[in-house]
């Protein structure tokens, strides 16, 4: 239903309808607190326009394993630094959730770009950046 309102609007109040209610575990999960050491490793990913560098650190667990807990993305290409900042924090919290590292390379590595991909200088060529950083997901969970 459409109402139209032909006089400026002059008061208004929010009412937030869950005020009263106790978060649920999926509305609020207390952030997890940091090691103080995590073993990490950095993969490179360039070609002539860019130079992209991911980091994925280990957390060691009591059983003597390692679990991805953190990944970092730096690059030379300051029109991807915000969007691949926020996915390598996103990715963080879905790592310190437990969610598994392929699962998050997998959603990645569907991702493409409509401008024509991504090449590597190698002659690797990805359906676009974001892919190939899953690839080097995979590549860490492989290794």
């Amino acid at each position: 239903m459409t109402i139209k309102i032909n006089n400026g609007i002059v008061k208004f109040e929010l009412v937030d309808q869950q005020a009263d209610e106790k978060p649920t575990a999926s509305q609020h999960q207390e952030m997890p607190t940091r090691p103080a050491v995590l073993n990490g490793k950095t993969y490179e990913i360039y070609n002539q326009q860019q130079t992209t560098f991911i980091t994925i650190n280990d957390q060691l667990m009591a059983d003597g394993q390692q679990r991805p807990y953190e990944i970092l993305i730096n690059t030379t290409h300051a029109q991807d630094y915000s969007g691949l900042t926020a996915i390598a924090r996103l990715s963080s919290r879905l790592l310190q959730q437990g969610v598994k590292l392929a699962d998050i390379a997998d959603q990645l590595g569907d991702i493409f770009d409509p401008t024509g991909g991504f090449n590597e200088a190698s002659g690797e060529a990805y359906s676009s950046l974001i892919a190939a950083i899953a690839q080097r997901l995979k590549q860490h969970q492989a290794e």
